[in-house]
């Protein structure tokens, strides 16, 4: 499966498998990874592009920040089994 470094910053790398098939987040602070697909998948990169879309000049870095708040400690956490 093709896989596409969307971002990599200092905190955070952003993975796309499979033309958005799946998304990998990794929080390299901490050397953990989330992995998102299907459904979730779709969500998560839509959330990804309405964050960059409401403030272009806003870093990468701080929304993925953001996505990792809200996936992996958030309201999305237990819906996606991380919690």
């Amino acid at each position: 499966m093709q896989q596409v470094m969307i971002a990599d910053t200092p905190n955070y790398r952003l993975v796309s498998y499979g033309n958005g098939l799946s998304y990998s987040l990794t929080n390299k602070v901490i050397g953990y990874s989330d992995h998102f697909q299907g459904d979730d998948a779709d969500r998560f990169r839509a959330d990804f592009d309405a964050m960059e879309e409401a403030d272009p000049e806003r870093l990468t870095d701080d929304i993925l920040r953001d996505l990792w708040e809200q996936y992996h400690f958030g309201a999305e956490a237990p819906a996606l089994g991380m919690r």
